[in-house]
C-alpha cells in the first residue's frame, strides 16, 4: 500500500489468532467476508500461508498438491492480520517516530533543526544540546565535533544525522 501510518491512519501487523480480541477498539482483522489470511509458522516443513473460515474456525492449507486442513487448539498459535488504528509500528522508521523515540530517551525539548543553528543549546559541549552523549565521550550532534578524538560529527542535525550518530556510538 502506498504511504505509511501517519498518511493513512494505519498500519498492518501479524497477530497470534489467539490474541484476536484484545484491543478491539484500536485494531481491525484483515478479512473477506467470512475468510481471512492466516500464517502457519511453527509448520513442520516451513512456514505456508493458508486461508481461515472465521465461521467454521477450519484453516486450510495447500502445498506440492497436498491440502491440510488444521482447526481447533493449533489455530491459536497461527498469525493472522490485523490492521492497527492507533499509534505506530515499534520498529517504525519513519522521521516522526524517529523524532519521538529520540525525545522520549533524550529529553529534547526543542525541535532539531531549529536548535542545531541556533541559541545556547547549540554551542558545542553546552549541556542540554541535542544528542550530547550521555556516556561522556562528549559527541554532539549540533554541527560541533567530538572532544574523545574520534571526529563524530552531525553535519545539520537532521534526524538522520543524529540516528547515524547514536548508532556510531553504540549505546
Amino acid at each position: 500500500y502506498n504511504g505509511d501510518h501517519n498518511s493513512l491512519g494505519y498500519w498492518y501487523e501479524w497477530i497470534k489468532y489467539k490474541d484476536r480480541f484484545e484491543k478491539t477498539d484500536e485494531r481491525q482483522l484483515v478479512r473477506c467476508g467470512d475468510s481471512m489470511p492466516i500464517l502457519w509458522v511453527n509448520r513442520p516443513g516451513g512456514t505456508l500461508l493458508g486461508t481461515l473460515n472465521m465461521k467454521t474456525e477450519e484453516a486450510y492449507f495447500s502445498q506440492a498438491g497436498k491440502a491440510e486442513c488444521v482447526l481447533g487448539k493449533p489455530l491459536s498459535e497461527m498469525m493472522i492480520i490485523v490492521r492497527n488504528l492507533k499509534g505506530s509500528p515499534p520498529w517504525c522508521p519513519c522521521d516522526t517516530c524517529l523524532t519521538e523515540q529520540l525525545t522520549a530517551h533524550y529529553g529534547n525539548e526543542g525541535n532539531v533543526e531549529d536548535e542545531t543553528e541556533q541559541g545556547p543549546a547549540a554551542e558545542e559541549g553546552a549541556p542540554g544540546s541535542i544528542g550530547q552523549a550521555e556516556t561522556g565521550t562528549g559527541a554532539t550532534t549540533a554541527n560541533s565535533t567530538a572532544e574523545d578524538g574520534t571526529g563524530a560529527t552531525s553535519a545539520n542535525g537532521t534526524v538522520e544525522d543524529i540516528y547515524a550518530s547514536l548508532d556510531s556510538l553504540n549505546l
